[in-house]
This record gives C-alpha cells, sequence and structure tokens, in this order.
C-alpha cells in the first residue's frame, strides 16, 4: 500500500511506500524520497507537532557532515494530509549501520563485527561523545540515551536517532516540550522516581547516562554491575544507581568479578571521568563530565592506543604498558578481540586532527554568531524600553479624558525628549567616526582633539543619562487611573525598571560565551600547531580578527 503526503515547506508529494517498523508512538516508512525515512505518528497532537517546527527552525550543527555522514537523524520537514493535517516528519535515513547493542557485547560483536577491536570501540565513543556535544551545545537534551537509540557504520562513524523523543525548548516562547520516556540503566539517580511527564531535564542528566553508554563500549557491560557483597540478595540495578553503588565506588558492596575489566586499562584520563561520574557525580551531578569533556580525554586516549605485536586485533593504552587483552586471553582462555580479519576501518591519526580543525572553525563560527548577538543587546534593550514607554502612553491616553490638558502637555515634553534623545544619539555616532578616523596618529594636536572629542562624548552620554531620568518621571508621575489601569501600570514599570538587569545579566552572560569559545579556539589552534598541522588561511584570518592567539 501506498500513502501520499505533502511536505510543509514546499507542498511536494511524498509516497509512504513501506512501513518499516511500528511502536506505541508511530511507524517509520520508507518514502520515494532517496536518503529519507517518515514517521508518522498515532495521535499527532498539537504539541508534538508544535515540538517538531520548533526542532526543523532550530537544528544542531551535524559535525560529521564533511565526512559526507549524517550523525543527527533531525527532522527534515512536516508531513501533512490532504486536509492540511500534520501526521509526522521526514527525516534522514541512516545506512549501512548497526546499533551500538550490536558491538559493546562480545558474544553479539562476534556474530555480526568481528572486526569491531578495542581502537575501533574507542573511536566509536569518541564520535558518539562529539555528536552529544553539538546536540548539547544547542540546548537539546536527549533524555533516553540507550544502545539502541545510537548506530555505527563500518567506518566508526556514529549518528543517533529518534531524536523527536529529546527535550526541546522554545527559544523564542520558553516553552518546554519534556522528554517524557527513558531507559532502566540510564535513569541518573537523582531522577529514579520521578515522573518525565512533569520533569524538566537538563544536560547534567545527559552526562550519567553518557558515562554509562561509554563504559558499555569500552568494557562491555555497566558499570553497576559486578559482584554483591553486601547483606542479602543483590539489589535490582535501579536500586545500586540511586545508592551509587559500583564496582569503582567507595567501600561499595559491589565488587569486581574476575571478568572485570580493571579501570586502570583505559587512559589515565578517561579512568578520572569515570570515578567523576560516577563517585563525585552521585552526590553532585554537575560535576560529571560534560560530552566535551569525554570528546577530549577520548581524542587522547585514541591517540595513545598502540597495536599489539602479538595479535593484530589488539590494542592497549601507551599507559597500560602491555596487552591487557593478551594476558586475560591467557588467565581466563576467552578472547574478546579474536584475531579475526574484520571489514572495519579504523579512522586515521589524519582524520582525527581534520575532525580538529572542522571543530576549530564550528567553534570560531560559534563565537562569530555570538560577538553579533553582543553587539545587538543595546538596539533590543533600546526597543524594549520603548515597548514598554508605548504601553505607558497608551494608559495615559485613556486618562487624557480626565485629565487632558496635563496628559498633553507630558505626551509633548515625552516626545521632545525623545527628539532630543535621538539627536545626541546621532551625534554620539558622529564623534565615535571621528575618533576612529583618528586613532593612529600620534601628535600633540590629534591627541588635544581626541581628548576633546572624549570630553564632549562623556558629556553628552551625562545628557543622555539626565533625559533618560526625566522621561521616566514623566512617565510615572500620578495621572487619575481606575484602580485596575494602577495595577497594570505598576507591572509596567516594575517591567521598564528590571530591562536595565537583564540587560546587565545577559550581557555577562554573552560575555563569558564569548571568552570561552575563545578560549577552546586558541587550545585547539596550538593542539594543531604542536602536531605541525597547517591551519587553512580562512581560519587562520579570523582568528586574528577576533584577536585569538594564532601559533602558525
Amino acid at each position: 500500500m501506498i500513502v501520499l503526503l505533502a511536505r510543509h515547506s514546499n507542498n511536494q508529494p511524498v509516497s509512504l511506500t513501506k512501513q518499516i517498523a511500528n511502536s506505541g508512538e508511530g511507524q517509520v516508512w520508507e518514502t520515494n524520497l532517496s536518503g529519507y525515512l517518515a514517521k508518522i505518528y498515532h495521535d499527532p497532537t498539537p504539541a508534538r507537532i508544535a515540538k517538531l517546527k520548533v526542532m526543523l527552525a532550530n537544528p544542531p550543527a551535524d559535525p560529521m557532515l564533511s565526512h559526507n555522514h549524517v550523525s543527527i537523524a533531525w527532522v527534515s520537514d512536516l508531513l501533512k494530509d490532504s486536509n492540511g493535517k500534520y501526521l509526522g516528519f521526514l527525516m534522514p535515513a541512516i545506512a549501512d549501520s548497526k546499533q551500538l547493542s550490536s558491538v559493546y557485547n562480545p558474544r553479539r560483536r562476534k556474530q555480526v563485527a568481528p572486526g569491531f577491536n578495542w581502537y575501533y570501540l574507542h573511536v566509536t565513543a569518541l564520535n558518539t561523545a562529539w555528536i552529544i556535544q553539538e546536540i548539547h551545545a544547542k540546548g537539546y537534551v536527549l533524555g533516553d540515551i540507550k544502545l539502541e537509540n545510537i548506530l555505527v557504520n563500518n567506518r566508526a562513524m556514529t549518528a543517533v536517532i529518534d531524536t523527536d523523543s529529546f527535550q526541546v525548548r522554545d527559544p523564542q516562547s520558553n516553552q518546554v516540550y519534556r522528554c517524557t520516556v527513558g531507559s532502566e540503566g540510564f535513569t541518573p539517580p537523582e531522577l529514579l522516581g520521578k515522573d518525565f511527564d512533569t520533569t524538566n531535564q537538563t544536560e547534567i542528566h545527559d552526562r550519567f547516562r553518557l558515562g554509562v553508554l561509554i563504559h558499555y563500549l569500552l568494557f562491555g557491560y555497566h558499570p553497576f554491575s559486578g559482584n554483591w557483597t553486601g547483606v542479602g540478595e543483590s539489589p535490582e540495578q535501579t536500586e545500586l544507581i540511586k545508592q551509587g553503588y559500583w564496582y569503582g565506588g567507595h567501600n561499595s558492596p559491589i565488587r569486581a568479578s574476575k571478568t572485570t575489566i580493571p579501570l586502570d586499562v583505559v587512559h589515565p584520563e578517561l579512568k578520572q571521568l569515570f570515578l567523576k561520574c560516577f563517585n563525585e557525580g552521585h552526590t553532585k551531578p554537575h560535576l560529571r563530565p560534560t560530552a566535551q569533556d569525554w570528546h577530549n580525554a577520548l581524542e587522547v586516549a585514541v591517540n595513545q592506543l598502540t597495536s599489539c605485536s602479538r595479535v593484530d586485533s589488539h590494542h592497549y593504552s601507551k599507559t597500560y604498558g602491555k596487552c591487557y587483552w593478551c594476558d586475560r586471553a591467557a588467565n581466563l582462555d576467552i578472547d574478546i578481540f579474536p584475531g579475526v580479519a574484520g571489514t572495519a576501518k579504523i579512522p586515521s591519526s589524519t582524520d582525527l586532527f581534520e575532525k580538529k580543525v572542522n571543530t576549530l572553525s564550528n567553534v570560531i563560527e560559534a563565537l562569530v554568531s555570538i560577538k553579533i548577538k553582543k553587539d545587538s543587546l543595546p538596539i533590543k534593550l533600546k526597543e524594549e524600553k520603548h515597548k514598554m514607554i508605548k504601553k505607558l502612553e497608551e494608559m495615559q491616553n485613556c486618562a487624557q479624558y480626565r485629565q487632558k490638558q496635563e496628559s498633553q502637555s507630558r505626551n509633548l515634553k515625552i516626545q521632545q525628549l525623545q527628539k532630543y534623545e535621538d539627536e545626541i544619539s546621532l551625534e554620539l555616532i558622529k564623534i565615535d567616526i571621528e575618533i576612529s578616523d583618528m586613532q593612529g596618529f600620534n601628535n600633540s594636536y590629534i591627541n588635544s582633539l581626541l581628548a576633546a572629542l572624549h570630553q564632549k562624548k562623556e558629556s553628552l552620554r551625562l545628557k543622555l543619562m539626565k533625559i533618560e531620568q526625566e522621561k521616566k518621571q514623566l512617565i510615572i508621575q500620578p495621572y487619575f487611573y481606575t484602580s485596575e489601569e494602577k495595577k497594570l501600570k505598576s507591572q509596567l514599570i516594575q517591567q521598564f525598571n528590571d530591562l536595565d538587569d537583564q540587560y546587565s545579566k545577559e550581557l555577562a552572560k554573552i560575555t563569558s560565551q564569548i571568552e570561552e569559545k575563545k578560549a577552546n579556539a586558541e587550545q585547539l589552534s596550538k593542539e594543531l600547531a604542536s602536531f605541525n598541522i597547517t591551519i587553512p588561511n580562512d581560519l587562520i584570518f579570523k582568528l586574528n580578527k577576533h584577536n585569538i592567539i594564532s601559533t602558525q
């Protein structure tokens, strides 16, 4: 059966050709559009469609597009029927990939992907952390992170699916569309027992889930598993997570078994992140490593992996000093990375350096975007104040019937002050241009002119402040208001007075973001330079333009 729908963006027809999945939430179909699948909801509620529209308007950056790989199965378009009713959405199809649940488990891996060795699993973890880092950077919370919701191909390139279950916040209205589902073993302790339908989550909750996921990939089992040495029978895994009982915990009744892979096997930076995630992060969730922390540590760990001289499928960290997998196979007579020829292609160090260059480019673009936002703040503040003044003036117009003459006089003064304010603002712009033109000249005459211009500029600023105060006084001068008008007026004045505080907080926040991005870009630039990797000229130009130190 072929079902015909239309795209939201251009009304072009889309055919649903074959149903490939069906769940309690909806159906997934193949379509006549190459590279695209469709998800059709059983119950396409207005809230679901509104959430999809927010996602469609605010996609996260896909970190692997430069590798011709889609790593986030994001909403590509909405789908509607002949009556204009929205039923679901289009999304990219992730081809030739397997669920992480097929590669982390040694037995399953041996059957479906024998070439997935430890190096390969490290790169898989690295790419997954990178994707989640970009998703978090856009303000989304994944919520239902689990092995089945992440796919991996034979190049260690991963992709996140089921993105419509994410927690989404509308940047315009601040409306939160919650993630109402979770998976056992991945829910952080502070959310256990909570109703997801009424709980707003943060990326701090995702940090726990990501730690569990990476542990699965590198060790092959859940961190909150092992030998129970406490009283009675071993509690359920959910209770172990709630109590913080894992095999790497302090005085934990869960102990390593003979098949447990010691934490010392991974790179020390990764070991510290696991300890921080499940020990310190148990009582202080904000201390859990971020996706970027995992990304950075995994890059270091991948570069420190070396091949075993005896078994070509074995890889181990140089910091460990020997092949753990050979020792384990000798002791247990079980080799979870047997020397079987596989088809998996391991990304080279060149790929990783290319990724760093791409990351640097993304950081610089984000920096430019944030700076533009900062530059627009004063204009935004002025517009908001004018809106408040306009609302108050509308109230004053209603009171004119009672005190017409006084109101007309007051409005005229406000208009005169506004006109005077605009004239001064224009004069300030002209002065700034003159000062800019004189920069670089150093003689007594120019210096005296500059001093005079700065003095004039300061005088004009003081006049602007005085005008602003006069306008406020005119606005709040009492009229004969009804009780309802008085209440509304009080609210508007409070909002007006709060605008400056809101502006200051927003400015401080943006300034902090700019400094953070500049630090990230500087660090990436230095790392690339230390490996003699050439940064493209266009990026060097941007680094210099934004006063980020380039070491090349």
